[in-house]
């Protein structure tokens, strides 16, 4: 009876070295915005970092001037970018002129900074369409192209934008 006991208490011992010396990498992660796994962060959509705390659209978020270039006449503008309703949406705000005021496009932004597309444009007045989007940012550097459809015209449209 004796040696069952000590034996049993060295079984106890051995199953909880085998099985309580594990080391959790997450337990003492902080994933702002996302869920830790293995150690390591796994940002939800529209954050970024090694601690997901950073918003992927913030670096975009203010006053933008660069050109615009429309069938081949270039101005210069500034434009304001302001955050959607979802993590990944953007509103760009004055980006082109329209008889019912300035154009505002919505548009969303990947974790790697490029654009993934217009979800919609508004020009009151305006019926507007979009096609080949494409657009990507590089530091305080935003380039945007897309061709634009209003009331049965279509133009090309490049943007090319600095960070204020």
């Amino acid at each position: 009876m004796k040696h069952f006991f000590y034996f049993s208490l060295f079984l106890s011992s051995l199953c909880f070295v085998a099985t309580g010396c594990t080391v959790d990498p997450c337990k003492d992660k902080n994933c702002h915005s996302g869920a830790c796994t293995d150690g390591t962060c796994k940002c939800n959509e529209g954050y970024q970092g090694t601690d997901c705390s950073v918003e992927t659209r913030g670096s975009l978020v203010g006053s933008w001037t660069g050109t615009e270039t429309i069938s081949g006449n270039t101005t210069i503008i500034t434009a304001t970018i302001v955050r959607g309703s979802s993590p990944k949406q953007l509103i760009l705000n004055n980006i082109l002129t329209c008889s019912g005021g300035n154009l505002a496009l919505t548009t969303a932004i990947s974790n790697v900074g490029v654009i993934d597309g217009l979800t919609s444009a508004s020009c009151t007045g305006n019926t507007l369409t979009y096609s080949n989007v494409n657009g990507i940012l590089t530091g305080n550097h935003l380039v945007l192209s897309f061709n634009l459809k209003a009331n049965s015209v279509s133009v090309p449209i490049y943007c090319d934008f600095t960070r204020n």
